[in-house]
């Protein structure tokens, strides 16, 4: 479930020291500096730490509204419907990201994120504080389509996983995979702060 995230934190660490050792020998990419590293693994802490209080309230409440599910997700079909729950979450996350951009009050949690004059793994981690208050609602909708809440807890979790690795300058375009999948060129673009590409490529997992 969501303790994915608290065990692929070793894994994070050691992405961000491979891509450290990438960067020393890449001259033209951004790299890293010490001060702003620090900055987003505290950002990042700081917001696994009141995530874990948050859910804690969030998943009464997922609980309370899937007894008014409106179908049964037909968990039989095992892959079928965590590929279905996989995109039903990702449309979630689009709408919470689209709108932690256009609307002003929520973009003034989520500009943290794009604070730093880095792109590299550590941006991943650099967090908003409050986005763990602002987000769970954008979510409601699952539950109340038949996805329990532990499903949901793991397709989160997944998600957030998979956009770890979008926030770097090491992987180039990957071709007919960006049809379908968000990749690091999508979210380099997305992370730009030329006119023509702010606010662009919302999805978690899709494009």
């Amino acid at each position: 479930m969501s303790n994915l995230v608290l065990y692929s934190i070793p894994a994070f660490l050691l992405l961000i020291a491979l891509e450290l050792a990438w960067a020393r020998r890449h001259p033209t990419a951004v790299g890293y500096e010490l001060r702003d590293t620090a900055a987003s693994l505290t950002m990042g802490l700081a917001n696994v730490v009141l995530s874990a209080a948050t859910k804690l309230a969030t998943i009464p409440l997922w609980a309370w509204l899937y007894q008014f599910r409106l179908i049964d997700v037909p968990l039989a079909l095992g892959p079928w419907s965590w590929g279905v729950l996989l995109v039903a979450e990702d449309l979630c996350y689009y709408w919470f990201h689209r709108a932690h951009h256009e609307v002003r009050v929520l973009w003034a949690v989520h500009v943290v994120h794009h604070s730093s004059r880095h792109y590299n793994l550590s941006t991943a981690l650099r967090q908003p504080v409050l986005t763990p208050l602002t987000a769970p609602w954008f979510w409601l909708p699952l539950p109340l389509l038949g996805f329990p809440p532990a499903m949901i807890l793991t397709a989160q979790a997944v998600s957030l996983l998979y956009q770890f690795w979008l926030h770097t300058e090491a992987v180039p375009k990957l071709g007919a995979l960006e049809w379908v999948f968000n990749t690091p060129s999508h979210h380099r673009v997305h992370h730009g702060k030329d006119p023509q590409y702010l606010d662009r490529n919302h999805g978690g997992i899709f494009i």
